[in-house]
């Protein structure tokens, strides 16, 4: 989750950090040959951000992004409406759509410790400050 009013130049930056620097996605000997060998990875920017062709790590803006904590449950809910898809079409050579949104729901486990550890009432907000 990224602030909304970066620019996509920011966003684009901060993903390349995360896919070269992912451990899931490669070995560390991997990375290094990876980052060595490629000066400009492959950014796609049709809707979505898609870095990467295999393996490759996508980021999309969305809207309606809500977070929903049910301790009772021991776990968070994420959903969010992920927009289209888009492809180049082969007769234009232009973006088209494929498919629809689609609501995605993901929940996540919290551990206890997170949930004991963390300050929810009468947590102190700081006044605006007046000039």
């Amino acid at each position: 989750m990224l602030p909304a009013r970066w620019h996509q130049t920011r966003v684009e930056h901060h993903m390349l950090g995360l896919y070269f620097n992912s451990s899931s996605l490669l070995l560390i000997s991997e990375r290094t040959h990876r980052v060595n060998s490629i000066p400009d990875p492959m950014i796609q920017r049709l809707g979505p951000i898609i870095i990467g062709d295999n393996p490759f790590l996508i980021g999309c803006k969305v809207e309606d992004l809500t977070i929903e904590h049910q301790t009772g449950k021991g776990v968070e809910v994420i959903s969010y409406t992920e927009p289209v898809a888009y492809r180049l079409s082969e007769n234009t050579g232009l973006p088209e759509t494929i498919g629809s949104p689609q609501q995605v729901r993901i929940e996540r486990k919290i551990s206890e410790q997170f949930v004991k550890g963390r300050k929810r009432k009468n947590a102190k907000v700081p006044k605006p400050r007046v000039s």
